[in-house]
């Protein structure tokens, strides 16, 4: 199971949004880990389109896992990502994506 390092709640945010976007291979991912370069390319681009999903709920007022405001987990999400794909060998991956995003 991947993204409970040290933040669990991350990897429930991050599943609400893959059904809530339908993003089937993010779901897949987070049963089975990375297997593929381009695995962690989509997963990468995925949490940077979640970060900005999670900021129109926030001015939407939506309440997702019980909270109307999950922005502040912001910080919690790059640590947990950023360990999964260092630990997956990725890590130049997330950093190149994330400096384009």
């Amino acid at each position: 199971m991947i993204l409970t390092v040290r933040y669990p709640h991350v990897r429930e945010l991050v599943s609400y949004y893959a059904k809530k976007l339908s993003d089937k291979l993010v779901l897949s991912i987070l049963e089975k880990g990375l297997n593929s370069e381009s695995e962690a390319e989509h997963f990468s681009h995925f949490i940077w389109k979640m970060l900005d999903v999670m900021a129109k709920d926030r001015e939407e007022k939506n309440i997702v896992l019980g909270s109307i405001d999950n922005t502040s987990m912001g910080p919690d999400i790059s640590y947990e990502v950023g360990v999964l794909m260092q630990e997956e060998g990725f890590d130049s991956i997330w950093e190149r994506i994330s400096d384009e995003s």
